[in-house]
């Protein structure tokens, strides 16, 4: 499926899917710069989807079914960044509904 590019808040988002987690992020006041600065790593070129500057992390957001060229770009610019990066995968809500899963299965295991 195509990306379709999307407008909100002053930001051109280069995918919906981006442009819904920046809502998400402005609706809890989490403080976020989009494509903030790109990276050159050794075997890659890099630019993270949002940067939060209060916890000093980047993010990036994918659709289900990311593949192992992804991973290695995202671990070869951790690696060597000495960044955390977190990614998110699919919507908040299929997130939230995966954590709510995982929660339930664990009820009584601690």
């Amino acid at each position: 499926m195509k990306a379709i590019n999307t407008r909100h808040n002053g930001n051109y988002y280069r995918s919906r899917l981006e442009a819904r987690w920046a809502v998400y992020f402005e609706t809890l006041k989490i403080k976020f710069d989009y494509e903030f600065e790109g990276f050159t790593t050794t075997n890659h070129n890099y630019l993270p989807d949002f940067y939060f500057p209060k916890f000093g992390f980047y993010g990036e957001v994918k659709r289900e079914g990311f593949g192992d060229e992804d991973v290695e770009r995202w671990t070869e610019f951790a690696r060597e960044s000495k960044c955390p990066l977190v990614v998110f995968e699919g919507t908040f809500c299929e997130l939230l509904g995966r954590l709510i899963e995982i929660s339930a299965s664990n009820v009584g295991s601690c």
